[in-house]
Protein backbone atom coordinates (compact mmCIF):
# COMPACT_ATOMS: atom_id res chain seq x y z
CA UNK A 1 0.00 0.00 0.00
CA UNK A 2 0.99 3.29 -0.45
CA UNK A 3 1.11 4.26 2.94
CA UNK A 4 2.99 1.46 4.05
CA UNK A 5 5.26 3.01 1.24
CA UNK A 6 5.08 6.29 3.04
CA UNK A 7 6.00 4.97 6.27
CA UNK A 8 9.05 2.71 5.04
CA UNK A 9 10.43 5.73 3.04
CA UNK A 10 10.24 8.20 6.31
CA UNK A 11 11.44 5.91 8.84
CA UNK A 12 14.67 5.41 7.07
CA UNK A 13 15.35 9.45 7.25
CA UNK A 14 13.92 8.64 10.70
CA UNK A 15 11.04 10.56 10.36
CA UNK A 16 7.64 9.49 12.44
CA UNK A 17 4.85 9.58 10.92
CA UNK A 18 1.52 9.92 12.42
CA UNK A 19 -2.13 10.04 10.50
CA UNK A 20 -4.35 12.47 11.88
CA UNK A 21 -8.09 10.63 11.76
CA UNK A 22 -10.39 13.28 12.83
CA UNK A 23 -9.92 16.66 14.17
CA UNK A 24 -9.34 15.73 18.00
CA UNK A 25 -8.48 12.31 17.56
CA UNK A 26 -5.30 10.97 17.22
CA UNK A 27 -4.37 7.82 15.80
CA UNK A 28 -1.49 6.04 17.77
CA UNK A 29 0.64 5.50 14.59
CA UNK A 30 3.46 7.26 13.09
CA UNK A 31 3.39 10.96 11.99
CA UNK A 32 5.11 14.05 10.24
CA UNK A 33 4.58 17.28 8.32
CA UNK A 34 7.44 16.33 6.01
CA UNK A 35 4.67 14.44 3.98
CA UNK A 36 2.39 17.19 3.76
CA UNK A 37 2.30 17.09 0.14
CA UNK A 38 0.47 14.48 -0.31
CA UNK A 39 -2.31 15.05 2.78
CA UNK A 40 -2.11 17.46 4.85
CA UNK A 41 -4.12 17.77 8.33
CA UNK A 42 -6.30 21.26 9.78
CA UNK A 43 -7.53 22.09 12.74
CA UNK A 44 -9.56 24.88 14.45
CA UNK A 45 -8.73 25.96 17.45
CA UNK A 46 -9.43 28.96 20.69
CA UNK A 47 -6.28 30.79 20.76
CA UNK A 48 -6.69 31.44 24.52
CA UNK A 49 -7.88 28.51 25.88
CA UNK A 50 -6.11 25.71 23.44
CA UNK A 51 -2.38 26.87 22.66
CA UNK A 52 0.60 26.90 24.23
CA UNK A 53 3.17 29.70 23.46
CA UNK A 54 7.01 28.59 21.43
CA UNK A 55 7.75 28.39 25.35
CA UNK A 56 5.25 26.09 26.71
CA UNK A 57 3.23 29.01 28.47
CA UNK A 58 -0.68 29.09 27.78
CA UNK A 59 -2.05 32.05 26.13
CA UNK A 60 -4.26 32.59 29.27
CA UNK A 61 -1.37 33.24 31.33
CA UNK A 62 0.32 35.18 28.80
CA UNK A 63 1.83 37.59 31.05
CA UNK A 64 4.33 34.67 31.64
CA UNK A 65 5.56 34.72 28.03
CA UNK A 66 7.96 37.69 27.95
CA UNK A 67 7.29 37.71 23.90
CA UNK A 68 3.46 37.67 24.04
CA UNK A 69 3.14 40.25 26.95
CA UNK A 70 5.67 42.32 25.28
CA UNK A 71 3.27 42.39 22.10
CA UNK A 72 -0.09 42.97 24.31
CA UNK A 73 2.21 45.64 26.06
CA UNK A 74 2.62 47.41 23.14
CA UNK A 75 -0.38 46.41 21.37
CA UNK A 76 -2.05 49.26 23.41
CA UNK A 77 -0.37 51.88 21.40
CA UNK A 78 -1.80 50.66 18.36
CA UNK A 79 -1.83 51.97 15.37
CA UNK A 80 0.85 54.39 16.46
CA UNK A 81 3.88 52.41 15.20
CA UNK A 82 6.66 54.04 16.61
CA UNK A 83 5.07 53.90 19.82
CA UNK A 84 3.99 50.34 19.33
CA UNK A 85 8.07 49.63 18.70
CA UNK A 86 8.92 51.72 21.34
CA UNK A 87 6.83 49.94 24.18
CA UNK A 88 7.77 46.82 22.70
CA UNK A 89 11.44 47.24 22.80
CA UNK A 90 11.40 48.42 26.74
CA UNK A 91 9.21 45.50 28.09
CA UNK A 92 11.59 42.87 26.24
CA UNK A 93 14.65 44.38 27.95
CA UNK A 94 12.97 45.13 31.37
CA UNK A 95 12.26 41.08 31.43
CA UNK A 96 14.81 39.31 29.32
CA UNK A 97 17.94 37.92 30.75
CA UNK A 98 20.75 38.27 28.37
CA UNK A 99 23.06 35.30 27.40
CA UNK A 100 21.61 32.55 29.55
CA UNK A 101 22.66 28.92 28.79
CA UNK A 102 20.69 25.73 28.33
CA UNK A 103 20.48 25.03 31.13
CA UNK A 104 19.00 27.77 33.04
CA UNK A 105 16.50 28.08 29.75
CA UNK A 106 15.27 24.48 30.80
CA UNK A 107 15.39 24.87 34.53
CA UNK A 108 18.26 21.48 34.66
CA UNK A 109 20.36 22.44 37.84
CA UNK A 110 21.91 19.39 38.16
CA UNK A 111 23.05 19.41 34.74
CA UNK A 112 26.59 21.54 34.96
CA UNK A 113 27.81 20.83 31.45
CA UNK A 114 24.87 22.85 29.97
CA UNK A 115 25.91 26.00 31.55
CA UNK A 116 28.49 26.59 28.54
CA UNK A 117 25.75 25.86 26.08
CA UNK A 118 23.92 29.35 25.22
CA UNK A 119 20.36 29.60 25.36
CA UNK A 120 20.02 30.54 21.58
CA UNK A 121 21.32 26.70 21.06
CA UNK A 122 19.11 24.57 23.17
CA UNK A 123 17.02 22.08 21.43
CA UNK A 124 13.98 19.86 23.06
CA UNK A 125 14.38 16.34 23.71
CA UNK A 126 11.85 15.87 20.94
CA UNK A 127 13.16 18.03 17.91
CA UNK A 128 14.92 16.48 14.94
CA UNK A 129 18.06 18.69 15.75
CA UNK A 130 20.97 18.33 17.54
CA UNK A 131 22.88 21.29 19.29
CA UNK A 132 25.73 20.79 16.93
CA UNK A 133 23.21 20.90 14.06
CA UNK A 134 21.23 24.10 15.23
CA UNK A 135 24.59 25.96 16.16
CA UNK A 136 25.50 25.14 12.98
CA UNK A 137 22.72 26.96 10.87
CA UNK A 138 20.35 29.08 14.09
CA UNK A 139 22.11 32.19 13.66
CA UNK A 140 22.71 32.94 10.10
CA UNK A 141 18.87 32.27 9.83
CA UNK A 142 17.99 34.32 12.12
CA UNK A 143 20.60 37.45 10.92
CA UNK A 144 19.08 37.11 7.62
CA UNK A 145 15.65 37.08 8.41
CA UNK A 146 16.19 39.62 10.90
CA UNK A 147 18.37 41.65 8.01
CA UNK A 148 21.10 42.15 10.96
CA UNK A 149 24.25 41.62 8.51
CA UNK A 150 26.65 43.50 10.73
CA UNK A 151 26.46 41.00 13.55
CA UNK A 152 27.81 37.97 11.83
CA UNK A 153 28.98 35.56 14.01
CA UNK A 154 28.25 37.82 16.92
CA UNK A 155 25.75 35.77 19.53
CA UNK A 156 25.42 39.06 21.26
CA UNK A 157 22.74 39.83 18.58
CA UNK A 158 20.19 37.71 19.37
CA UNK A 159 19.96 40.65 22.79
CA UNK A 160 20.45 43.50 20.21
CA UNK A 161 18.35 46.42 20.09
CA UNK A 162 18.13 46.08 16.50
CA UNK A 163 16.83 42.63 17.19
CA UNK A 164 13.99 43.79 19.44
CA UNK A 165 13.18 46.53 16.71
CA UNK A 166 12.89 43.87 14.06
CA UNK A 167 11.01 42.10 15.92
CA UNK A 168 8.57 44.91 17.37
CA UNK A 169 8.09 45.32 13.45
CA UNK A 170 6.73 42.53 12.41
CA UNK A 171 4.44 41.96 14.74
CA UNK A 172 3.29 45.38 13.98
CA UNK A 173 3.39 44.53 10.21
CA UNK A 174 1.41 41.35 11.06
CA UNK A 175 -1.02 42.48 13.11
CA UNK A 176 -1.67 45.20 11.14
CA UNK A 177 -2.70 42.90 7.95
CA UNK A 178 -5.38 40.78 10.61
CA UNK A 179 -7.00 43.56 11.55
CA UNK A 180 -7.25 44.84 8.15
CA UNK A 181 -7.69 41.64 6.24
CA UNK A 182 -8.37 39.00 8.95
CA UNK A 183 -6.07 35.85 9.63
CA UNK A 184 -6.05 34.44 6.17
CA UNK A 185 -5.90 30.85 6.06
CA UNK A 186 -2.90 31.12 3.53
CA UNK A 187 0.73 29.22 4.41
CA UNK A 188 -1.09 28.26 7.76
CA UNK A 189 1.01 28.44 11.24
CA UNK A 190 2.40 25.05 12.39
CA UNK A 191 1.01 23.73 15.58
CA UNK A 192 2.51 20.58 17.47
CA UNK A 193 0.37 18.18 19.46
CA UNK A 194 1.84 17.21 22.44
CA UNK A 195 0.09 13.78 23.78
CA UNK A 196 0.14 12.37 27.18
CA UNK A 197 -2.61 9.18 28.40
CA UNK A 198 -5.07 10.15 25.84
CA UNK A 199 -4.52 13.84 26.55
CA UNK A 200 -3.12 16.93 23.90
CA UNK A 201 -1.42 20.12 24.35
CA UNK A 202 -1.21 22.17 21.52
CA UNK A 203 2.10 24.09 21.23
CA UNK A 204 3.48 26.38 18.77
CA UNK A 205 6.24 25.58 16.54
CA UNK A 206 8.74 27.30 15.23
CA UNK A 207 6.93 27.98 12.00
CA UNK A 208 4.09 30.83 12.30
CA UNK A 209 4.20 31.63 15.71
CA UNK A 210 4.72 35.46 15.56
CA UNK A 211 1.44 34.86 13.18
CA UNK A 212 -0.16 33.53 16.27
CA UNK A 213 0.77 35.53 18.83
CA UNK A 214 -0.16 38.45 16.44
CA UNK A 215 -3.57 37.08 15.82
CA UNK A 216 -4.09 36.81 19.73
CA UNK A 217 -3.38 40.20 20.05
CA UNK A 218 -5.89 41.33 17.33
CA UNK A 219 -8.66 39.57 19.14
CA UNK A 220 -8.74 36.61 17.01
CA UNK A 221 -10.37 34.27 18.87
CA UNK A 222 -10.31 30.78 16.90
CA UNK A 223 -7.96 30.25 13.94
CA UNK A 224 -6.97 27.43 11.43
CA UNK A 225 -3.73 25.91 12.02
CA UNK A 226 -1.53 22.67 10.27
CA UNK A 227 -0.85 19.65 12.60
CA UNK A 228 2.86 19.14 12.51
CA UNK A 229 4.70 16.03 15.25
CA UNK A 230 2.91 14.83 17.54
CA UNK A 231 5.04 14.30 20.76
CA UNK A 232 4.01 11.41 22.58
CA UNK A 233 5.36 10.55 26.12
CA UNK A 234 5.19 7.22 25.00
CA UNK A 235 7.51 7.33 22.35
CA UNK A 236 10.10 9.27 25.00
CA UNK A 237 13.06 6.67 24.32
CA UNK A 238 12.76 7.32 20.80
CA UNK A 239 13.17 11.01 20.88
CA UNK A 240 16.38 12.37 18.98
CA UNK A 241 17.96 13.82 21.55
CA UNK A 242 17.00 11.33 24.27
CA UNK A 243 18.57 8.30 21.71
CA UNK A 244 21.76 10.65 21.05
CA UNK A 245 22.21 10.91 24.82
CA UNK A 246 21.79 14.79 25.31
CA UNK A 247 18.81 14.25 28.08
CA UNK A 248 18.19 11.31 30.04
CA UNK A 249 14.26 9.84 29.82
CA UNK A 250 13.78 11.97 33.01
CA UNK A 251 15.35 14.97 32.41
CA UNK A 252 13.08 14.80 28.74
CA UNK A 253 10.19 13.52 30.89
CA UNK A 254 10.65 16.78 32.96
CA UNK A 255 11.02 19.20 30.04
CA UNK A 256 7.85 17.42 28.19
CA UNK A 257 5.68 17.73 31.50
CA UNK A 258 6.77 21.27 31.68
CA UNK A 259 5.66 22.39 28.46
CA UNK A 260 2.31 20.17 28.66
CA UNK A 261 1.68 21.79 31.95
CA UNK A 262 2.24 25.00 30.72
CA UNK A 263 5.12 25.86 33.20
CA UNK A 264 7.11 27.38 30.26
CA UNK A 265 10.84 27.23 30.36
CA UNK A 266 12.74 27.00 27.05
CA UNK A 267 14.58 29.18 25.35
CA UNK A 268 13.75 33.11 25.31
CA UNK A 269 16.18 33.75 21.54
Amino acid sequence: MVRDTIKKVAAKYGYDIRRIKSHNKLEFELTLLQIDNLYTHTIKIPLEKGLRTYRGVSLSNYKSDLYVNAVMEAYREFPFKDRFVEVFVASIKSSMQANRSMLEAFNLKDRKDLANIPECYSVLPWEHLSIEEKEKIYMNTFINRRNLSNFQDDISVFYSDDAWVSHAKHFYKMISSIKKDGFHPFSLPIVDVLLKDNDIRYIMSSTGNHRLISAFAAGVNLVNVKLGNVINIKNIENWTNVRNGLFSKDEAQKIFLDYFEGRGYGSNV
